[in-house]
């Protein structure tokens, strides 16, 4: 392939401007968490105030207390998007795919301390996914070149957690987070590959969590995350990052049975985090909310649960005009319930757009170019109960 020296410049520029400069708009890479669980997805993650089955570690300890089995769960996503920026000049299409990835596995256990009933359990979690691959294709004057970023990775956590019924109305909860992961991109530009080299990310977080059923409609839960360090160590760095309080608050209403009405309120305000030297690590807090629904129909041995949900997902970024980017999310869910063995899946859809000011940023004719994202994200999971206490 042959361009002229013009496009040929322009291209290459215009490629690594919007491979460095837009990478992270990418709402499950950065600071959203990743959200754990196929059916907490379909509700649109309203989930705090629900908290009824194994991913209770993760959304609120204090509901593994509703537990009356052990129970194993397994959980994994994939998924795949695209963002579009028109300039006068070139066209620029990012298309992104995740492979199969692991999200969630973990093992409970009910049991009684005296006249407390307690549940503990144990999992195995992401709680930042970095594993994609992006690749950027630039057209113009009917030609075009591919710039591809690869990235293994992620922060998963090892998740002790117990969880104690105080009286039939009252729960509380704790789950420890024993965090790992590393993030390792590759770019691949004209047949030339670069390997960056590795970060590693260690810590260790406490959370504590309650739920208050109120009555057979109506429960409310919270959970908090205390402040920690996150180390960040590289090839030639180590530093620490202090994540600040974060807390989910929500609650759930039951009209009938068959019927369960979802809402939650996560605060996650990254910018008070700061680095070592007490700079700030982003200006933009992450804060976001969530409603849910889930109706089971069916009757019996055979019950097929339908869910919707919707979120939102806030960055870390602002747009030209100083405005905080924050994009939507639609979700849908359906699982079926049969005796001990439950299957769920969950579909998500993320959408959303966004103007930058390229001449200002990196000095290219096109002062406002408006970019769209649509990302899809699909989840599967399984729970098996294990027999009685």
């Amino acid at each position: 392939m042959r361009f002229s020296t013009a496009i040929t410049v322009i291209l290459v520029f215009l490629s690594f401007a919007v491979i460095f400069g837009q990478e992270d708009y990418w709402p499950f890479y950065g600071l959203a968490t990743n959200g754990n669980g196929a059916r907490a997805a379909g509700m649109g993650y309203a989930f705090t105030g629900i908290a009824d089955d194994a991913s209770a570690i993760a959304w609120n300890p204090a509901g593994l207390t509703q537990l009356v089995t052990m129970e194993a769960s397994a959980v994994f996503r994939f998924g795949f998007g695209s963002v579009s920026g028109d300039y006068s000049f070139a066209n620029a299409e990012f298309e992104r795919t995740t492979g199969f990835q692991f999200n969630f596995v973990s093992f409970t256990v009910p049991f009684n301390a005296g006249d407390f009933n307690l549940v503990a359990g144990a999992a195995y979690r992401t709680l930042y996914d970095f594993n994609e691959e992006l690749t950027l294709t630039l057209s113009a004057e009917g030609e075009s070149v591919e710039l591809t970023r690869e990235i293994k990775g992620g922060i998963n956590a090892i998740s002790p957690s117990i969880g104690f019924a105080l009286n039939e109305v009252v729960s509380f909860g704790a789950t420890v987070n024993i965090l790992s992961g590393d993030d390792e991109p590759k770019y691949t530009f004209m047949d030339e590959v670069e390997t960056l080299p590795k970060v590693d990310f260690s810590g260790t977080n406490f959370e504590i969590g309650a739920l208050i059923k109120a009555s057979p409609q109506f429960s409310l839960g919270g959970k908090l995350t205390f402040p920690y360090s996150l180390e960040v160590k590289g090839e030639d760095f180590k530093e620490d990052v202090d994540v600040p309080m974060f807390y989910n608050l929500g609650l759930a209403f039951r009209p009938t049975d068959k019927v369960t009405i979802a809402a939650d309120y996560h605060a996650a305000p990254w910018s008070k985090a700061e680095d070592e030297d007490g700079n700030p690590f982003t200006d933009e807090n992450a804060n976001s909310i969530h409603v849910g629904l889930e109706y089971l129909a069916g009757s019996g041995s055979s019950i097929l649960p339908l869910r919707l949900g919707f979120y939102t997902v806030p960055t870390s970024f602002v747009d030209y005009n100083e405005d905080a980017i924050s994009f939507s999310a639609v979700t849908a869910g359906v699982g079926i319930i049969m005796d001990n063995f439950i299957i769920d899946g969950s579909f998500e859809y993320l959408f959303g757009s966004w103007a930058e000011d390229n001449e200002a940023e990196y000095g290219f004719p096109d002062k406002d170019v408006d970019y769209t994202l649509s990302d899809f994200r699909i989840t599967l999971g399984a729970v098996i109960h294990l027999g009685g206490n």
